[in-house]
């Protein structure tokens, strides 16, 4: 047998003194006075004191022993053979993924049931015992509602009452691990004496219904990869039974934009997105799914922008269809807004999972985009002849109609107030730059801006190639001399054109092969990076880092005709305008990892209601889809940041008995799982058990030897004793 509150039965136990110093050291001491009849007192004294002694030591000893009873029943005692006392520390990890909000046809979604499973096994466990529980939520991240495993059972119920459906995807093999980290260490917790050490068997319980959408695939993340806490930890593993049915579902998997950044001279290209609709379940017959695409600015809930309504057809048996759809017409500038789109009515199947029905995607709304040159002074040339910096010029600004303002930078002096408010700048002569301009060029990039690089149009060895790591932070080998060609080498498309200029991938292929190359720099092992290449494969326009860009052949005819080729207006019209997109990433996939702005402290959701915390710089994973401004010091916006839901956690396929146990194989290495349900009701081993519910004893036996004590007390003081006098009354 042990204790639950060792400390109070060692208080109690004291307390047994009590009665002890009360008999022999408070009795009253009476000065002896004698007198005529006292002979006759004595005798009579004599003649029953060995009585009284008896009397008065059964009595003390039931009053200590009473004390005692007490004390054994408030330290709650815990009875039965080792095996039998074992206490449970319960860990029960809840799937509230974006697809734990599916629908059954009672109206109830999966993610009441699982709370529902976990109220069964909260109040199944007995604090008598010691059990405790903690509990976890799986939505991506994942997250210890109740980390420190507690007695509070009724504390850990109204935690599950905080627990909601979640935009982003299940990670239950993060969770899982979590959770079997609490399990391991709660023997160190500070209540682990209070039923011994190595006393508690662990469980952690997995509550989902282990649709697709829940199970991290090999595409996606190997269970555990990346995280040991999948492989640490232990306990017995519970799962729930697999969902068996299959179940419709209806989802917006895709929003793409051209660009980041829309002018208002854009054509109708640059103006429409790509929205990528799917459905699961059984084979679907032919249908449409009805939508509506619209813009949300800072501060806007329900849209309160521009709107556009589409539809998207299925054909029978089609499980994914992308539309081009049309934009809405947005007359602000300078502004930051949030593409939605948003499922609003479907006859081509079942939408059980609503939360996946939207998409989200940041898009900057821009007046103008602001480039600079920087070359050499002009003297010395002749006129009517062009370098590099001529020819950007008339590509850049072709019109006073177009979007782009230039200023002029003089490379031997470039200082970083030069590049103040600039989207890119256009470096000509980087051969000219000081060594202090690279790092203000690093830090320009670092802040969002674009720098594109063209060399010199000179013959002579070049030394700028040296310094590109330190603008880039990546090693990329270019040689100082040019290589020329005897005839002119034409262009073709590099392998990253499409990735880098979506916009121009229908004109690169029939224009590129008009111009020719006669001299570049030589570039290795970049052809991953290449967007323009020569049909031998010599890279001529390389994306070096996100925001990096390099020409290997100056702009000059003496280099190359692409100046007086009609690619070349387009494509420096594109480095330009998408370089007046935000600085950072500003859409990211709910649960998953996204960069902030530089300087933001905090997320604020579009309604003001939610706030998330930001710690220097670092990465955040919102769980909630939605619009949020991300906010510096002084509360003003620095960018809007679109988290748009899951578009895989809403997968409704159902999974198998032995798909689970194959899946929790590769999770959670070594453990053996055991169905919830099996054998021993809900919760195997994790139940109160008869001979654990027995810390009523102590106080039925204290009441039984106080209501004895009472009639050793009555009899001992010989209260109803009726004397001689009153009996002849």
């Amino acid at each position: 047998m042990s204790f639950l509150h060792p400390t109070l039965l060692a208080v109690g136990l004291a307390s047994v003194a009590i009665p002890l110093i009360i008999h022999f050291f408070l009795r009253k001491r009476r000065k002896p006075v004698r007198w005529a009849a006292m002979r006759f007192l004595l005798e009579a004294y004599r003649k029953h004191q060995r009585r009284r002694k008896l009397e008065q030591i059964l009595l003390l000893a039931m009053r200590c022993l009473l004390i005692a009873l007490l004390a054994v029943g408030i330290a709650r005692p815990i009875f039965g053979a080792h095996g039998e006392s074992r206490a449970t520390t319960l860990a029960i990890v809840i799937d509230n993924g974006v697809a734990s909000g599916l629908v059954d046809r009672t109206g109830r979604t999966a993610l009441s049931r699982h709370l529902e499973q976990a109220e069964g096994l909260i109040e199944g466990l007995n604090a008598s015992r010691g059990d405790r529980v903690a509990v976890l939520s799986a939505a991506a991240p994942a997250e210890a509602i109740v980390a420190t495993p507690t007695l509070d059972h009724a504390a850990a119920l109204r935690a599950l009452e905080g627990i909601a459906v979640r935009s982003s995807r299940a990670d239950l093999a993060d969770a899982i691990g979590i959770a079997r980290g609490i399990v391991a260490g709660d023997g160190d917790s500070p209540t682990a004496d209070a039923v011994g050490a190595g006393e508690h068997d662990g469980r952690v319980a997995v509550l989902t219904g282990w649709r697709s959408g829940s199970l991290l695939t090999a595409a996606d993340r190997s269970p555990g990869a990346g995280d040991d806490r999948g492989r640490a930890g232990g306990g017995m593993l519970l799962v729930s039974r697999p969902a068996e049915s299959e179940v419709g579902n209806i989802r917006v998997t895709g929003v793409s934009l051209a660009r980041d950044a829309l002018f208002p001279t854009d054509t109708s290209a640059a103006r429409q997105a790509l929205v990528t609709v799917e459905r699961d379940g059984p084979m679907p017959s032919a249908g449409v799914v009805n939508a509506v695409i619209e813009t949300i600015g800072a501060g806007q809930v329900g849209g309160g922008g521009a709107r556009e309504p589409f539809s998207v057809a299925f054909a029978p048996g089609e499980r994914s269809v992308t539309v081009a759809v049309p934009l809405p017409a947005d007359e602000r500038e300078d502004a930051d807004v949030a593409v939605r789109v948003r499922l609003t009515a479907m006859n081509a199947g079942v939408d059980a999972v609503p939360g996946d029905s939207a998409a989200l995607r940041t898009l900057r709304l821009r007046a103008r985009a602001r480039i600079g040159i920087a070359h050499a002074r002009r003297g010395g040339r002749p006129i009517g002849e062009f370098d590099s910096a001529d020819w950007l010029r008339a590509a850049l600004r072709p019109d006073d109609t177009t979007p782009i303002t230039i200023r002029e930078i003089g490379a031997p002096g470039l200082r970083q107030d030069d590049l103040a408010g600039l989207d890119a700048v256009f470096v000509t002569r980087p051969d000219l730059l000081p060594d202090a301009a690279w790092g203000d060029l690093a830090r320009f990039v670092r802040t969002g801006g674009t720098v594109v690089l063209v060399p010199a149009g000179t013959k002579a060895a070049q030394q700028w190639p040296d310094r590109l790591e330190s603008l880039t932070g990546s090693t990329l080998e270019v040689s100082r001399e040019p290589i020329e060609f005897e005839d002119g080498q034409p262009l073709a498309v590099g392998p990253a054109s499409a990735g880098s200029l979506p916009m121009l991938v229908g004109e690169l292929g029939s224009l590129a092969g008009d111009a020719t190359v006669g001299s570049l720099l030589e570039v290795g092992d970049a052809e991953a990076a290449t967007v323009l290449a020569t049909r031998s494969g010599r890279p001529v326009l390389v994306r070096v880092a996100d925001r990096v860009w390099m020409f290997t052949a100056a702009l000059e005819l003496g280099w190359t005709d692409l100046p007086a080729k009609p690619l070349f207006v387009p494509l420096v019209q594109e480095l330009a305008r998408r370089s007046a997109g935000p600085s950072v990433p500003t859409t990211a996939v709910a649960g998953e990892a996204m960069a902030v702005p530089a300087g933001a402290i905090e997320l604020v959701s579009a309604e003001g209601e939610r706030r998330v915390a930001l710690m220097g710089g670092e990465t955040v994973a919102p769980a909630d889809s939605g619009v949020w401004s991300a906010r510096d010091a002084r509360g003003e916006t620095l960018a809007l940041v679109a988290v748009t839901p899951s578009p895989v956690g809403g997968r409704t396929d159902p999974t198998t008995e032995d798909g689970v146990v194959e899946w929790l194989g590769r999770a959670v290495p070594g453990a053996e799982p055991v169905w919830l349900g099996e054998g021993t009701g809900d919760g195997p081993a994790v139940s109160a058990r008869p001979d654990d519910t027995r810390d009523w004893i102590p106080f039925v036996v204290a009441l039984v030897f106080a209501l004895f004590e009472l009639v050793v007390a009555r009899s001992a003081s010989h209260a109803g004793v009726r004397t001689a006098g009153s009996g002849a009354a």
